[in-house]
């Protein structure tokens, strides 16, 4: 969330007045994108309507309508386009507002919090990484992550616990980001007792 943050202030300030005349909103914010290496990027007018978006393009003129959950702006449920249609995809974001061609703006700009991100995690850690979001009641995992074939995970505490998964028994534990979404860790119990024994 600092980063993008950071990112959408470097936008603001530096990018949006460099292109004051030169550039075609449809595709300004493709091009800041690819610059700043962001996964999502958007320029909203006062009334939160979309000038230009680099990945949901289709939004153009429509009003803004992601998914924010509970007590932080910052995860959003972003529209994505998808082939001839639109998905939601999580994203970790931060927003600036300012100026741009005289008119009052809003930048949001941030990364996607999805399966690979999750994968990334999970070889960083050694362990199984996945979100649970209990808005949609899906998992943000890998796709052939052994979690995503738990269908409903008793997540009203942080409690560890332990769970078969695919004829293999794992301890998991769970906390809660913010209402509706919840990281889960989980290591086989082979795992547990290799480390141990080390």
């Amino acid at each position: 969330e600092r980063r993008a943050a950071e990112e959408a202030e470097r936008i603001m300030q530096d990018d949006l007045p460099s292109a004051e005349g030169a550039d075609d909103p449809l595709e300004l914010a493709t091009r800041i994108s690819q610059k700043r290496r962001l996964d999502v990027l958007e320029i909203l007018d006062a009334d939160g309507r979309v000038i230009s978006s680099h990945h949901w393009k289709a939004g153009f003129g429509f009003p803004d309508h992601d998914v924010v959950f509970p007590g932080q702006d910052a995860l959003r449920l972003e529209t994505v386009g998808e082939g001839h249609g639109a998905t939601e995809r999580l994203a970790v974001t931060a927003s600036r507002s300012g100026r741009w061609r005289e008119h009052p703006v809003v930048v949001r700009a941030g990364w996607f919090i999805d399966a690979a991100f999750a994968e990334e995690l999970s070889a960083l850690m050694g362990l199984a990484v996945a979100l649970r979001d209990l808005v949609h009641g899906r998992w943000i995992t890998r796709p052939d992550g052994r979690l995503q074939a738990w269908g409903e995970p008793p997540l009203q505490d942080e409690r560890p616990g332990e769970v078969w998964l695919a004829g293999e028994a794992y301890r998991w534990q769970a906390k809660s980001l913010v209402p509706g979404l919840w990281v889960v860790v989980a290591l086989s119990r082979a795992s547990v007792g290799a480390v141990a024994a080390d």
